[in-house]
């Protein structure tokens, strides 16, 4: 994760006269800004969107820079790391997206310098290309006569989660390909498929919403209501109902892997008697935290 602090070429070596910064404007924000430009032309030449530069991100980003600037060494980097991947994570983004990377410079022309740490961390620089990372952060620390820029890109749990489940949008399909995967399954039995039904549809919707809105996830409800009172309550006469409820699968395919892999979903899924399914699918941030609830009713009238 961290490839080390990279040589710099400065003024001394050769490089041209270096533009000062306006009036009220730091030499840090003249280089931050200079990094931040040549990050989003390459994104942008490779038909990525642009970057993002996010309070939550910068803040992480000098955590990082104030655990070195205190401890007045780079020792202890993992630590620090994980504390500002720790602050991510508490204001909503994906840990495992994050990309760090962190490297001396020295006052001078900005493209300069920049242009030899890229030329020297390129895989590094390349990995900020990646379509799937939105927000980015620079913190800084001026450590034994040399100024130190940690740079943290990753992405929130929104962001990722909705182009992720983009598909899962249109519940006509994720129904239509629920039914297509469990039928699939059943054929391998030469059991009799299922068919979907309207009302076991709308009963499976209501509850995951119900488990969305209310943040509560399980088989009964807060107020101990079960699949079987569900369906009854809105007017489905069955002798034997089942229920199969996921969370966390951004698709139809690998809510039903789980399933398949799980004795009691399994069984739901194959039983003989049962005729009739209905699927829902619950999906938005709560809390701060990024939720897709599925659920999946069967029942069988004899």
């Amino acid at each position: 994760m961290f490839p080390g602090l990279v040589p710099v070429v400065t003024a001394d070596e050769g490089a041209a006269e270096s533009t000062p910064p306006s009036a009220g404007r730091s030499i840090d924000d003249w280089i931050k800004d200079t990094l931040s430009r040549r990050i989003q032309d390459e994104r942008l030449a490779l038909g990525s969107a642009p970057l993002i530069r996010h309070p939550d991100v910068e803040a992480a980003a000098q955590t990082f820079a104030d655990d070195v600037a205190q401890s007045g060494s780079w020792l202890g980097v993992d630590l620090s790391a994980d504390r500002a991947a720790a602050l991510l994570e508490a204001r909503g983004y994906i840990h495992f997206k994050l990309t760090t990377t962190y490297f001396a410079g020295a006052i001078g022309d900005p493209e300069i310098w920049v242009d030899s740490w890229i030329s020297r961390a390129r895989s590094t620089f390349d990995s900020f290309h990646n379509p799937d990372l939105k927000h980015f952060g620079i913190g800084t620390v001026h450590l034994e006569g040399l100024s130190f820029y940690f740079l943290m890109v990753t992405t929130s749990q929104t962001a990722f989660y909705g182009e992720a489940t983009l598909p899962l949008q249109d519940l006509g399909q994720v129904r239509q390909r629920a039914l297509e995967l469990v039928n699939e399954e059943r054929r391998k039995l030469r059991l009799r498929p299922l068919v979907s039904h309207p009302v076991l549809d709308r009963v499976a919707q209501n509850y995951a919403r119900d488990m969305f809105e209310r943040g509560f996830y399980g088989h009964t409800s807060p107020e101990g209501e079960s699949v079987r009172d569900r369906v009854l309550r809105i007017g489905y006469q069955s002798a034997r109902v089942a229920e199969n409820l996921g969370s966390g699968q951004t698709t139809v395919e690998e809510v039903m892997e789980g399933w398949m892999a799980s004795p009691g979903h399994r069984a739901n899924i194959l039983h003989r008697r049962l005729r009739e399914i209905g699927t829902g699918v619950a999906i938005g941030e709560r809390g701060g935290e990024f939720k897709i609830l599925w659920v999946q009713v069967f029942a069988g009238k004899r």
